[in-house]
């Protein structure tokens, strides 16, 4: 009998089940924070989240329309940044919405 680390079962299941994109959705979602923070700085932290992806559109749940315009103002940057991540997910657009 032969063990297999936990570190290479898990992404295997979760890639034979379909799942990946939204296992990269969820380590998104948890870095979030960091990409706005390298992006715009600190005061973009909590202001928004990441709630879906549809049809290569990120959909960002925003605190209010403000945050929402100041983030639209910046896609570019935040889609150039979630690119240089180490698993990149296929994002083309954000929808930010408040």
């Amino acid at each position: 009998m032969s063990w297999t680390s936990i570190a290479w079962v898990i992404p295997n299941k979760i890639k034979s089940l379909g799942l990946e994109q939204i296992w990269r959705l969820v380590e998104l979602k948890d870095d979030w924070d960091n990409i706005l923070q390298r992006v715009a700085g600190d005061k973009f932290k909590n202001k928004s989240r990441p709630t879906n992806l549809k049809n290569e559109t990120l959909i960002v749940d925003c605190l209010n329309s403000v945050w929402a315009n100041e983030l639209r103002l910046r896609e570019q940057r935040i889609l150039e940044e979630i690119k240089k991540r180490s698993k990149p997910i296929k994002i083309v657009k954000i929808s930010f919405v408040s």
